[in-house]
């Protein structure tokens, strides 16, 4: 990063706030803030989302590597089951 991580960070939380005004649909919205993290941020290797869906993390919309696609409550004690 060129500028400092403070500068970097609000300059990042300006584009998200750009892209998705107006923008009603939450997959396009995901969509486009995962692609903005991507390769907005250093070392990283995938930006996304999961969703909740019927008790389990669903894979949703990524930048570049892919990703489980599903986590059950138990798997990994990484997910509850909670919200």
């Amino acid at each position: 990063m060129a500028e400092n991580k403070k500068q970097h960070y609000a300059q990042l939380a300006q584009q998200v706030g750009a892209i998705v005004a107006g923008e009603q649909d939450l997959v396009a919205n995901m969509a486009n803030i995962s692609a903005i993290l991507y390769w907005a941020l250093e070392k990283v290797n995938w930006a996304g989302f999961y969703l909740v869906k019927e008790g389990q993390l669903v894979l949703g919309p990524i930048s570049r590597a892919t990703g489980l696609h599903t986590y059950s409550h138990w798997q990994g004690g990484v997910w509850n089951g909670r919200v």
